[in-house]
């Protein structure tokens, strides 16, 4: 007889049957546990940051920023003195003012140039001063997450 019915014939067989199957369950298991820990070994462990804990991070390794500001107030300053200055003697001039019958190039000159070197800085503030960009990942032993902890 085949089929179930040996394996009611013959128990002891049936018996083996079933343990060699969980024998080969339980090697794949343990097999598959050994991949997993030597992959944990040759990969280091990393954590996911949150946006809360990316943004403490570059807050806390922003140095530049009371430079950042400096730099951003002077550009500011140097368009706001010399725009105003640039456009009220155009008006001046176009109104035929006592005083302003020519228009003072020289003047008009190193205002543009007061724009310019304005305009450069604010640019420089945005482009190069920024906050430094921290990873969406970071490696659970890096010295930056005790800057999470300590605060």
């Amino acid at each position: 007889v085949i089929g179930r019915s040996s394996q009611l014939l013959y128990p002891v067989s049936a018996f083996c049957i079933a343990s060699r199957r969980r024998l080969r369950c339980v090697q794949r298991a343990v097999a598959t546990k050994r991949r997993a820990a030597s992959e944990d070994t040759e990969r280091p462990r990393t954590r996911r940051l949150t946006a809360e804990e990316r943004e403490e991070l570059s807050s806390a390794m922003d140095g530049a920023g009371p430079i950042r500001n400096l730099v951003g107030f002077l550009g500011l300053l140097l368009i706001g003195k010399a725009l105003p200055d640039m456009a009220f003697s155009v008006i001046k001039y176009s109104m035929k003012m006592r005083g302003f019958e020519t228009l003072d190039t020289g003047m008009m000159g190193f205002d543009t140039i007061l724009i310019v070197v304005g305009v450069g800085l604010l640019w420089a503030v945005f482009t190069f001063m920024g906050p430094p960009e921290v990873p969406e990942e970071i490696m659970e032993d890096d010295p930056m997450l005790g800057m999470l902890r300590r605060r």
